[in-house]
Order: structure tokens, then C-alpha cells, then sequence
């Protein structure tokens, strides 16, 4: 069995963490944030679920004195679960049956149903209540037989390989936090109001002093991993920043486009001018691809496009259209693409007619990562995504073919 959410009401600095769904790529979830978040109380209190016990320190004290402390786990139950064995066991043991070891008191196809289960553990004065989802509750009376039965005569039991073990962490340091797996991550940040709050790095709009601070750690890891991958090469597709970075390595791959040449992000268009005097003092060959930008009063792109023209091509305004591409009518790479592409990302994204601002500035590289890390792990593909944004990608894609690949 997997634990696949939980929600935790009135622990410590906890008022209501909402349901909480963990990583559903593996089985490694990760809270990140700040000193004093709130981090620690989710392991504690997901740790004296387990064993049944909430202690008297960990009721807060925001709250009413004598409020209903309540931790709930959502299960699913794998294919490799024997449940029917599991819950004959403990049935037994509650019961104390004696029947013979062979005799089955569950009926295993109705147990079969059984897809997931919610466990709730509840602390009212002092007392403890574990209770199940009725459903669930439903479903295994349905099951229990009049009669216990032998199995089937030569029916054998076989050992199922068993999976690893789940693993909850947390921790506000970089170094542990992998972010080729954006989607294990929650974002716990404390606030004065609503105690200790956790969402997803993505979903969240990161607005305020608590969610810069808790968003740090992940920054500063994306920060290192970046770092990785933006040494120049001997071929350099030069981007504007670290988003664009994402979304052309995750657009590659569902185009199918090949080539060996390096996508290098800067830190804003007005950043391309120092990563395109290395590649001429190196000797290396390069392009750059940017934004048509409304930003300086609506001519930054064109000024850019000028200072490279002035400085690199001696003011030859035909060897610089060769070199540098201005993605004509997009204001921001997010323009790529459609707001049901964007949904592919997070379905909670909202509605504008600028995708840069419906996504939000703070959380753009969030973003354009998770983005290529569902193209890698297959959630996101070709057939999934618009045909504006594939023709938007396939022309930028086009005139990096034609310097990098085509020429070879």
C-alpha cells in the first residue's frame, strides 16, 4: 500500500495543511522551506499517526482549548497487495478466531474493490477515535463470508515482489532537493494567520515575503543544476533566461528534432550581449533566439538586435538576421504556447491573454521545469499539446536547424 495524500488539522503550528497529495512519479516526497515553517511537524505528525498517539505538546496555541486534533491518510492499494491475507490476519488476531490456517474469512473479489481506503485518527478530550472512509467501511462488511472455506483445490499462493519503501523528507537545503523531480516537492511556508501551509511549488503564486522565503531552497537548487548544463560548447543556441532553457529542451524532445549543439541561457535579453562576446572570443559558433519583448517601450528586442548588429556584424543588418532570431509577435516564452497547454503544467492555472502573466513572474522557471520534466517522464507529449505551440516552437526550431544542423 501507498500513502497518496493525508490532511492534518490542529497539530503544533498546523491549523489545516488541506489534503496534501504526495509525488506520484515515485515514491520520494519532499517539504522544502525555511527554519520554524512548520517542516518537522509534518513528519511528526504523519510519524504519531503510525503509532497512535498524539502527545498534549502538540496542540497548538492559536486555537480554542480544547480543540479536535484530526490526521487523515488516503492508502492505494498496489496490485502486488495482498489484501484479503492482510486483513484475515488481523481479523484474526482482533477477534481472536480460531480457524485452520487454509480457511479463508474474506471473500477476495469483493475485497478486490477496494482501490483506496482513508485511515482518520481524531483526539477529543483525551480520547483517541480511528475511524475509516464509509465507502471503504462498505465494502469490506460485503466481504466478510458467513463461513470460512478452503481455498481452491492446487490454487497456490505466490510471494509478490515487494517495492520499496516510501520515503518522506524534509529539508531547506539545495544540496537535497533534486529538481529533475519537481513534482515530489511541497512548498511550507508559515504564516501569521493560517499557522503552517503546504502546496505545491507550482500551483502556488509566490506573492508574498513567507513564500519567497520558503521558495529559496528550490531556487537556489534549480540555480545549481542549471549551472550544469550552461557551459558553452563548440554549437550554442543562446536563450534569454533559464525558462526559456526549459522550454526548449523539453520542445526538442517532442519534435523530435536532433542536432549536438548546447542550449545556454542568459538572465534577460539584455544579458545575451556577454554570452555572445564569449562565443566570438572563443571561437565558438552561436545563435541567439529571443523574445520579441515589449519591455524599454516596446523596442528591447529591436535594441538588442541592433547592439549585437553594431558590435559583432559591423552594422551588416543581413549577417545578423542569420545569427539572431526575434520570435515575432511572442511576448514572453509562455506566448509559445495555449492556455490548454498550459493546464497540461497545472490545471489550476488561470486565464489571460497574457500566458506570462497568468503563469506569474515569480514562479516562470518553476514553471517551464516541471514542464520538461513531464516531457521526460511521458505526461506530456506531442499529441497532448496545441499545434500553435508546436508551429511556434517548429519555426524557432527551424532556423536552429538551419545554422546547427543542415549546414553540417
Amino acid at each position: 500500500m501507498r500513502l497518496i495524500n493525508f490532511q492534518i488539522k490542529n497539530y503544533r503550528s498546523i491549523i489545516d495543511s488541506g489534503v496534501v497529495k504526495l509525488s506520484e512519479l515515485d515514491n520520494v516526497s519532499v517539504f522544502a522551506g525555511q527554519n520554524e515553517s512548520g517542516k518537522s511537524s509534518i513528519l511528526k505528525a504523519l510519524y504519531d499517526f503510525e503509532r497512535g498517539e498524539l502527545e498534549a505538546d502538540t496542540i497548538p496555541f492559536s486555537i480554542d482549548a480544547n480543540p479536535i486534533q484530526s490526521i487523515s491518510c488516503t492508502y492505494k492499494i498496489e496490485d502486488d497487495d495482498n489484501l484479503a491475507e492482510l486483513l484475515t490476519g488481523i481479523i484474526k488476531e482482533e477477534f481472536s478466531l480460531q480457524t485452520d490456517e487454509a480457511e479463508k474469512i474474506l471473500d477476495e473479489n469483493k475485497i478486490g474493490k477496494l482501490k483506496t481506503f482513508t485511515l482518520t485518527r481524531k483526539k477529543e478530550a483525551e480520547k483517541i477515535q480511528t475511524n475509516i472512509d464509509e465507502n471503504s467501511f462498505n465494502i469490506f462488511c460485503a466481504a466478510i463470508l458467513d463461513k470460512p472455506v478452503q481455498p481452491a483445490e492446487g490454487k497456490e499462493v505466490k510471494e509478490k515482489d515487494k517495492k520499496g519503501d516510501q520515503i518522506i523528507y524534509s529539508t531547506h537545503s539545495p544540496y537535497l532537493i533534486e529538481v529533475d523531480f519537481l513534482s515530489r516537492i511541497k512548498l511550507i511556508l508559515n504564516t501569521e494567520k493560517q499557522g503552517t501551509k503546504i502546496e505545491d511549488i507550482v500551483t502556488s503564486k509566490i506573492d508574498t515575503e513567507y513564500k519567497r522565503d520558503a521558495l529559496q531552497p528550490i531556487a537556489d537548487a534549480i540555480g545549481l543544476s542549471v549551472s550544469e548544463f550552461s557551459t558553452l560548447g563548440k554549437k550554442n543556441t543562446i536563450l534569454e533566461g533559464i525558462s526559456d532553457f526549459y522550454y526548449f529542451s523539453g520542445m526538442k524532445k517532442i519534435l523530435s528534432r536532433s542536432g549536438d549543439y548546447h542550449f545556454v541561457p542568459g538572465i534577460g535579453v539584455r544579458q545575451i550581449h556577454n554570452l555572445i562576446s564569449v562565443s566570438i572570443g572563443y571561437g565558438l559558433d552561436w545563435i541567439a533566439i529571443i523574445d520579441d519583448d515589449s519591455t524599454e517601450g516596446g523596442k528591447d528586442s529591436k535594441k538588442k538586435f541592433d547592439e549585437i548588429k553594431d558590435f559583432a556584424f559591423d552594422g551588416n543588418d543581413d549577417k545578423t538576421k542569420e545569427k539572431v532570431n526575434i520570435l515575432e509577435g511572442i511576448i514572453g516564452i509562455e506566448n509559445m504556447f495555449t492556455h490548454d497547454d498550459l493546464k497540461l503544467i497545472d490545471s489550476g492555472v488561470g486565464k489571460n491573454n497574457d500566458k506570462t502573466k497568468a503563469v506569474g513572474q515569480k514562479r516562470k522557471v518553476l514553471f517551464s521545469k516541471l514542464f520538461s520534466e513531464k516531457v521526460d517522464s511521458g505526461d506530456i507529449t506531442a499529441d497532448k499539446l496545441s499545434q500553435t505551440a508546436k508551429d511556434n516552437f517548429g519555426k524557432a526550431f527551424d532556423f536552429i536547424d538551419k545554422n546547427f544542423v543542415q549546414s553540417n
